[in-house]
């Protein structure tokens, strides 16, 4: 039986981005699975702060946060081990957002 989970992760840095795809690249060397790696478009939110709102309205500081998202399939039959899933999430970094969903076929 083939399983299917797919993990849609979201960061904020390019670092932990590429260090969590080379993990798991090697992770799927290790124990023998396939992994698809998609990259999904960057969301920018810009904010925009004055400096002095009692005076000088001209005077402003821009921001911006990056979200770096992307999906990353996981191909494996029924013979993989249970704690597959705690190897995983042991690679996970405090400031990754991870949403799993998984298919049984």
């Amino acid at each position: 039986m083939k399983s299917k989970v797919y993990m849609r992760c979201q960061t904020h840095s390019k670092k932990t981005y590429t260090k969590f795809y080379f993990s798991l690249k090697n992770l799927a060397k290790k124990y023998n699975f396939l992994f698809y790696y998609i990259s999904l478009p960057k969301k920018i939110k810009k904010y925009t702060v004055l400096r002095s709102p009692n005076g000088n309205k001209k005077s402003k500081d821009q921001f911006e946060i990056r979200f770096y998202n992307f999906l990353i399939i996981l191909l494996y039959n029924s013979n993989m081990p249970n704690n597959i899933f705690k190897i995983i999430k042991s690679y996970f970094e405090p400031n990754i957002l991870v949403k799993i969903s998984y298919t049984n076929k």
